[in-house]
This record gives structure tokens, sequence and C-alpha cells, in this order.
């Protein structure tokens, strides 16, 4: 299961908040994966492991800055895990080094989880 989580979060100091997420995935085992700039607003995404998303998701729903907007949701990607594998069998040269590395996304996505935080400055 592929777990996924979106926060909407209102910032005037839009870089000292990234830096505060980057620092709560550190505390989680996690990390900052992205970063990504629309006009004023910014998306980053965390990856957590699985074990300890929850927390790091609860305890960031807690900070002054998170708003309304949330959604947590998961994907069944074990068929798709599974496939992989299957056409990895028979696989050879830079076919099952692209597979490989897909298997190791998927993988990844069950060992992490992802938290994506909209931030937008104060209206």
């Amino acid at each position: 299961m592929a777990t996924n989580a979106q926060l909407d979060a209102i910032s005037s100091d839009v870089e000292a908040f990234v830096t505060d997420l980057t620092s709560l995935a550190a505390e989680f085992g996690g990390e900052v994966v992205s970063r990504d700039s629309t006009g004023a607003a910014v998306s980053v995404e965390l990856r957590i492991p699985v074990d300890r998303w929850a927390r790091a998701f609860a305890e960031l729903r807690t900070w002054p800055e998170a708003a309304d907007g949330e959604r947590v949701w998961g994907q069944d990607i074990a068929a798709q895990v599974n496939e992989i594998v299957q056409a990895l069998e028979d696989a050879t040269g830079s076919e099952a080094e692209f597979l490989g590395e897909k298997l190791a996304f998927r993988i990844d996505r069950i060992e992490r989880a992802v938290i994506v935080v909209r931030i937008r400055p104060p209206d």
C-alpha cells in the first residue's frame, strides 16, 4: 500500500517553513525530496518511513501554519510490483536496468509515505 497525504499551509516566511519541514522529515527518518513553485505557492514533498509517517503528519497538523485543507489516501500497488517482477525475470540489458529502477521506485513508495505540503502566503 502506498500511503499519501496532502496538507495546506499558510506562511509569510516560506523559506523558514521549508527549513522546518526539512527538520521534521529528518526527525522522523525521512527527507524532503522535491520542491516546486507555482506563482506565490510552493509545494514540498516529504518522504517519511511508513511506520513513522502518521506521527509526523499528526505533528505537522498541529503547527500554526497548518490550514484547513488536508487529504489522506492510499493506493494498492502490489499488482504493479508483481507485474514488474515478472517482466524483470525475462528482461536483459537496458530493459532490465529500467525495470529495476521502476521496481525500486515502487518499493520505496511502499516503504516511505508521501506528505505533500502546499504552502501559500497569507491573504
